[in-house]
């Protein structure tokens, strides 16, 4: 029998053995070997075969980040959470005109206060 393989696309990525949470509930992950150069992971559960991957019935991410497909939740967020000092720099020019809106607002309050209150004491 044949095995369906995925198409390897740049974008996805698939869950490895070479993660460090990448863990099988078998415990048959055996010693690292190289092969063409890359580091790879035989299976003690079959014996002289390598680690399939997340195309394992056993395998499973000790971070809980192993979706459906096989593809690696981890690795799907790219940026990091922006701080306020990244923010005010991207937006630097919005928060400035909504600064001048702020204080135009607050002086024509004043004013119409001024107006209402003229000659009368607080």
């Amino acid at each position: 029998m044949t095995t369906k393989t995925r198409p390897q696309s740049r974008k996805v990525r698939y869950c490895n053995p070479n993660c460090q949470f990448f863990k099988c509930s078998k415990r048959a992950m055996g010693p690292t070997r190289k092969i063409r150069g890359r580091p790879r992971i035989s299976c003690n559960f079959v014996q002289g075969d390598l680690c399939t991957g997340s195309k394992c019935t056993y395998s499973f991410c000790q971070k809980r980040k192993m979706l459906s497909d096989g593809t690696c939740g981890l690795r799907e967020r790219r940026g990091g959470k922006e701080t306020d000092d990244k923010i005010e720099a991207k937006y630097e020019k919005e928060l400035i005109k909504k600064d001048q809106q702020r204080s135009q607002y607050t002086s024509l309050m004043k004013d119409k206060y001024r107006k209402k209150l003229k000659g009368k004491k607080w």
